[in-house]
């Protein structure tokens, strides 16, 4: 084989494809590409009677074919399961390695475990417990301390695979509210309500978590800014409530399957105050509206309330659905459905035009599998510089504009109970990953869930049921088209002046005293590579009402200066230089000697006027 001898042993007894595999494993030559020289009636076949062939002692044969590539051994050693600590070998096998660590059940701890995996899936919280300063002056109190242990924990979470036990934690929080510290008859810790122990970490951090200007940071996360309009029934005194909430409640009542039909009862509250119109006691009746929408809703399913007759705390059990995306527009104030209006419109626009972008994909990919993609290709390229507006909107993305509340939210976290005791039972949460994977943390037991089965924890019956929900904000990235248009034409002639020009009904004169000009338009044009002609990229037809008044000497400048002010999105202060002009005519203007600017249909403009021009743009 090549320039290499081997001796083989041949059994003539075994089939030829035996002899086959005994060269293949000398020369790495794989069977199907091995073609064996020197026997009687040509290359050896595979199916061959080897005794046939009269094979004789010390015999040569030729072998022609090309090796498979030697095997590479593998930079990172293979780490076999079994080899892996008893800890990680678990994790390992539910795909469960990266994701957060359990925590340790320290006796009817349950409750806080699964609110404290719900708030560590909260990034903005993790990163911002990650700067606080655990030691300063004037730093000494319960709230500091709740604030520092949260932070020791989170962090320990993050860098752990084995179940952290949040022993400091646990004893800052009983410290701080004694009510989590309730003992039973036989001495063991009580079962407390997640609900309860949610609002007292959230009010603490609030105090305690600032972000610029000292700001609250649990505020932005989660203050849902209320106004309450109450309305009294005798002598229509009306009053107006403002106020921060951590949560929004959905009421659970024999008619409600769905949160929103709680929500509407939750948002509906009378009270009997004294009323100054009638001057006694009347009943105001109160409707709540949302004015301000923070980072994070949360949403408490009350399905625990008091009992009278029996004197302890029932659970409902209804059934009640939740959405995997929560729309809160219709529980908003007015002022602020209107600006909710502005980034719904700005996200749909972003959804389509990425549908449509995936649809162009998609038709590319089949032009090009049916040997088409070239010709397809030429096609786009010519439709963008037949049709101009299109093309102003290629190019690379504008610089995204502050991200605007859409009134949308997406389940990211649910804390669920399960049991029919309140004062009893088992809390488990269910948190998405940053990779999407949705995770049970049942204290320290992880296990991989899917949509299907969040979703199937609405109630009604014995298995775990939604008691807290936790929903993040779905916003909506402005984008300054006009910018996008000028990128789009700085990427289609990087290295070329582009110079905008106004039109107008007919060209500027220079005759003494005023020359009305009806605005129908601008065009954006850049010379061409010979630089001895012009190509128009873009045409933007405006109201023909539009007219410009103005003395003729300072005619263009005044155009120019209409067109800045309306056009200031569109072209970005760093295409502006002296030699870029707008003009009232369809041409664009060119220097011609030393005191003069022409135009391409040939009409002189003064040095002056031009340098007048400039400077306004």
């Amino acid at each position: 084989w090549g320039k290499q001898t081997f001796t083989v042993e041949v059994d003539v007894g075994q089939p030829a494809m035996v002899f086959k595999t005994q060269l293949y494993t000398l020369t790495n030559v794989p069977l199907e590409r091995q073609k064996i020289m020197g026997l009687k009636g040509g290359p050896l076949k595979d199916d061959a009677d080897m005794a046939a062939l009269g094979l004789k002692e010390g015999q040569k044969l030729m072998l022609m074919g090309t090796a498979d590539a030697v095997p590479v051994a593998p930079t990172n050693a293979p780490v076999f399961l079994e080899d892996m600590p008893e800890s990680d070998q678990a994790a390992a096998e539910m795909g469960l390695a990266k994701h957060t660590a359990g925590l340790v059940n320290l006796g009817n701890t349950c409750y806080m475990n699964s609110v404290l995996q719900c708030m560590y899936g909260v990034k903005d919280l993790r990163e911002s417990l990650a700067t606080y300063a655990t030691t300063g002056e004037g730093q000494v109190d319960g709230s500091h301390k709740l604030t520092a242990a949260a932070r020791a924990l989170f962090g320990e979470l993050g860098r752990s695979r084995e179940p952290v036990a949040p022993f400091g934690f646990l004893m800052c929080l009983r410290e701080l509210f004694p009510q989590f510290a309730q003992q039973g008859q036989q001495g063991g810790y009580m079962q407390q309500d997640a609900e309860e122990c949610w609002t007292q970490i959230a009010h603490t951090l609030s105090r305690s978590l600032k972000g610029p200007g000292d700001a609250s940071v649990m505020k932005r996360l989660f203050g849902i800014d209320m106004e309450m309009r109450l309305k009294a029934s005798e002598g229509g005194e009306e009053r107006v409530e403002r106020r921060t909430d951590y949560a929004l409640k959905c009421n659970i009542t024999i008619d409600v399957n769905h949160v929103h039909e709680g929500f509407k009862l939750a948002l509906q509250e009378d009270r009997e105050l004294h009323s100054e119109a009638v001057g006694r006691s009347v009943v105001f009746a109160g409707e709540s509206k949302v004015v301000g929408l923070p980072e994070f809703m949360m949403v408490q399913m009350v399905r625990f309330y008091w009992k009278t007759d029996v004197q302890q705390r029932a659970k409902i059990l209804r059934a009640v659905s939740f959405p995997l995306v929560l729309d809160a527009y219709e529980f908003c104030a007015a002022p602020l459905k209107e600006e909710l209006d502005v980034a719904r419109k700005r996200k749909q626009e972003a959804d389509d035009h990425a549908a449509g972008l995936a649809k162009k994909e998609k038709e590319k990919k089949a032009a090009e599998a049916a040997g088409a993609g070239g010709e397809a290709a030429e096609g786009v390229e010519e439709k963008k510089e037949g049709e101009d507006v299109e093309m102003a909107e290629a190019g690379p993305p504008a610089a995204p504009a502050d991200p605007q509340h859409t009134g949308l939210y997406k389940l990211c976290g649910v804390l669920t109970h399960k049991g029919r005791s309140a004062d009893s039972g088992h809390y488990v949460s269910w948190v998405k990953q940053e990779d999407g994977t949705w995770v049970e943390f049942d204290d320290d037991k992880l296990t991989i869930r899917n949509e299907e089965e969040i979703q199937r924890l609405k109630g009604g019956g014995d298995h775990h049921m939604a008691y807290l929900l936790v929903y993040q904000a779905q916003k909506a990235v402005g984008r300054r088209r006009g910018r996008a248009r000028a990128a789009g034409l700085r990427q289609r002639c990087p290295s070329r002046a582009i110079a905008p020009s106004l039109s107008s009904a007919r060209p500027l004169r220079g005759a003494r005293g005023s020359v009305s000009h009806p605005i129908v338009g601008w065009n954006a044009f850049f010379p061409s590579t010979s630089n001895s002609g012009w190509h128009s990229l873009i045409s933007c037809p405006t109201s023909t009402s539009t007219r410009v008044t103005t003395p003729s000497p300072f005619a263009l400048t005044s155009i120019v200066a209409l067109c800045v002010s309306t056009l200031a999105t569109t072209c970005p202060s760093d295409t502006l230089s002296p030699t870029l002009l707008w003009s009232s005519t369809t041409s664009p203007m060119t220097p011609s000697g030393s005191g003069t600017w022409s135009e391409r249909s040939g009409a002189a403009i003064s040095k002056t006027s031009a340098a007048a021009a400039a400077e306004a743009a």
